[in-house]
């Protein structure tokens, strides 16, 4: 089960604490002031997270594990907004370059992530399904290897790199107050619409052909889908529509069956070098493969399922240029 960090509404005059400090502005429209409310608050979540994994492992204890899955939460959430929203300057090199960065700085974080996974969740139902795991051994040994991994990522995060990412996230922040002021709300709510239809077309076009996918195919999928929860979470913070909550619903559970099946694959490489047969006392490499091919079989019927789901819904964001909530923030309801 993927644990998603509570998505709270915003108050677009609050800034949340390490956030960007915005400039009192006459006769603000919603949708702009909400949006960059949304940016500065997953800013300063991603800000207050990284300081704190920073400090290292003394000062962290057992918070490690949900830190670091929140840090990761907050990062691609704000990189979605930054994807659906306008700039002000620096177009795509300055996009690309931020990528990058966040990129590099994700990679230890997932690795991190894996190992709490492993541990936690996928280990144990690796050894009920497999009797002959020794999982006493098993587990003193994943525990051992996600501490070396831990220790990497510490250091990564209190780095001076990984610094300059989080000061390329302020100032993305910046620019987005800068070229949310440049738009009505109208002509911005119609360029949103129209890029959130793009992405959900996309999406529903890769669902329809998806029993042929691989892993790869599979786990680029579930990076669009997040996308997408993302930048409707972004949008549904900013005031209450059951039709937007349900189709975020909708890409949530696509991702659950998604990451849970994307588990399995990782268990399945990080096993080979931890889990220990009870009759034998060696290695039980081909188990445990064994073992996650069947769970990862079974998975299948859920992941089915969901995109069933999904797919008998109506296309969202097609229909979002009619109703309440497209009054409500284009402006056309004033």
């Amino acid at each position: 089960m993927v644990r998603t960090a509570t998505l709270k509404p915003v108050n677009p005059g609050v800034p949340a604490g390490g956030a960007v400090e915005r400039p009192a502005q006459q006769a603000p429209q919603p949708l702009q002031t909400g949006l960059q409310a949304v940016s500065d608050t997953w800013f300063g979540e991603i800000w207050s997270r990284t300081h704190r994994l920073g400090e290292g492992m003394a000062h962290v204890g057992n918070a490690a594990p949900d830190l670091i899955h929140d840090l990761r939460i907050y990062l691609r959430r704000q990189c979605a907004l930054s994807e659906l929203l306008p700039r002000h300057e620096g177009g795509r090199a300055a996009a690309q370059a931020l990528r990058k960065e966040v990129a590099w700085a994700m990679q230890p974080l997932s690795l991190a992530r894996d190992w709490d996974v492993f541990l936690a969740e996928t280990l144990p139902s690796l050894c009920a399904a497999q009797p002959d795991i020794d999982r006493e051994a098993a587990m003193a040994r994943a525990e051992a290897r996600r501490g070396l991994v831990h220790g990497e990522m510490y250091a990564s995060l209190g780095s001076e790199r990984c610094q300059g990412m989080v000061r390329q996230l302020k100032a993305r922040c910046e620019d987005m107050r800068l070229a949310l002021g440049e738009r009505t709300a109208s002509s911005l709510y119609r360029k949103l619409r129209r890029q959130l239809q793009a992405w959900e077309a996309g999406i529903r076009a890769q669902l329809r052909r998806a029993e042929r996918f691989n892993a790869r195919d599979q786990h680029q999928l579930r990076i669009e889908v997040k996308r997408l929860r993302y930048a409707g979470e972004a949008v549904l913070a900013l005031g209450p529509s059951r039709k937007l909550a349900r189709h975020v619903k909708g890409l949530a559970d696509l991702q659950d069956v998604l990451g849970g099946m994307q588990d399995l694959r990782t268990a399945a490489r990080l096993s080979r070098d931890v889990c220990v047969s009870l009759s034998t006392g060696k290695l039980a490499r081909r188990p445990a493969a064994q073992a996650c091919r069947r769970l990862l079989r079974e998975a299948q019927s859920g992941w089915r399922a969901a995109r069933r789901r999904f797919l008998r819904q109506p296309m969202f964001w097609a229909a979002a240029d009619r109703g309440k909530m497209a009054r409500r923030l284009s402006g056309a309801g004033k």
